[in-house]
């Protein structure tokens, strides 16, 4: 049958190596005219396989920003970009190639009523479509709002206050029992945050929230608690810099199903400037994951549903 047919010429599960090759081509480009700036950036990537070469592809990326200024008092930045990938098709049997191609469009602006004080807005969106049909559910679009104020002090120190709302649009993400569930949600934020320079080569950055999501249609996988980091950057001397993060994180991870997990991650990082053109860079990161809340997801069906906590 043509089904049939089209799973013996997918990929092969017994096969579990392959060679990949991407060769690319980048243009990076910036002009400036008074006290506004254009960039640009476009890409071609070639993706070529040894034995699935059915899944051979190019793939483009395209993206231009506007950093504007007007009068003395508001400026910001508008941007658009457009960007194909090809996914992971060691994850399915189809015999097609599947590219997702996301288009994002982001917006800030700023005003300084004076020049201590600042009100600021953002918005991003980000709109994901698969090129195969029976992919289709797996589209999305997710808007990003956010309002943000900031007060600076006489020391060059920073506090802001803020608020992000999050749109998911997720239509059929998952399934179960056969039966397409609409996964979308809203996400709700409100946070703090501080910048501070104790000495002149010394800078402390924090910011600290809670979060509440919720779902249209599947509220089991609601969740809410509180997120931040801490970093601090500290200038050793004019050629070394070192740093170290910490972070506590809220998302929803997407595999095979809808898995809420707790992140929580640091980081610790040396920067050394051999000369002006050249600078060695070494690190460490360390990251631990909770997962969480979904009884959907064949982890809680196994070990239970943790209910969810800060």
């Amino acid at each position: 049958t043509p089904a049939q047919a089209g799973i013996q010429s997918a990929a092969d599960t017994t096969q579990r190596a392959d060679m990949v090759l991407s060769p690319y081509l980048l243009l990076d480009g910036a002009l400036a005219y008074s006290r506004q700036r254009w960039l640009l950036f476009a890409a071609l990537r070639d993706t070529r396989l040894n034995t699935y070469d059915q899944y051979n592809t190019h793939t483009t990326e395209a993206r231009g920003t506007w950093r504007w200024a007007l009068y003395n008092d508001l400026n910001g930045e508008l941007s658009a970009g457009r960007e194909e990938q090809l996914t992971g098709f060691e994850n399915f049997l189809g015999a097609q190639r599947n590219v997702l191609t996301v288009t994002t469009l982001r917006a800030h602006g700023h005003w300084h009523p004076r020049p201590d004080r600042r009100a600021s807005l953002f918005f991003e969106r980000h709109h994901g479509t698969n090129s195969v049909a029976a992919r289709s559910g797996s589209d999305f679009r997710i808007d990003i709002s956010r309002a943000e104020l900031g007060l600076n002090t006489a020391q060059g120190n920073e506090l802001t206050v803020g608020g992000r709302v999050i749109n998911g649009d997720y239509p059929h993400r998952t399934i179960a029992a056969l039966v397409p569930i609409d996964n979308s949600y809203k996400q709700y934020e409100a946070d703090v945050g501080t910048v501070w320079s104790p000495g002149a080569r010394t800078r402390l950055d924090t910011r600290w929230g809670y979060a509440w999501r919720r779902h249209n249609e599947v509220p089991a996988r609601d969740f809410e608690g509180a997120f931040g980091r801490m970093g601090v950057a500290w200038q050793a001397s004019a050629k070394l810099r070192v740093d170290a993060r910490i972070t506590r994180d809220l998302a929803a991870g997407d595999d095979f199903d809808r898995i809420y997990t707790l992140s929580q991650a640091r980081h610790f990082g040396l920067r050394y400037s051999l000369s002006a053109k050249v600078t060695l860079e070494a690190g460490h990161n360390r990251r631990r994951l909770q997962y969480r809340g979904d009884p959907n997801n064949v982890l809680t069906q196994f070990f239970g549903v943790q209910a969810p906590r800060a």
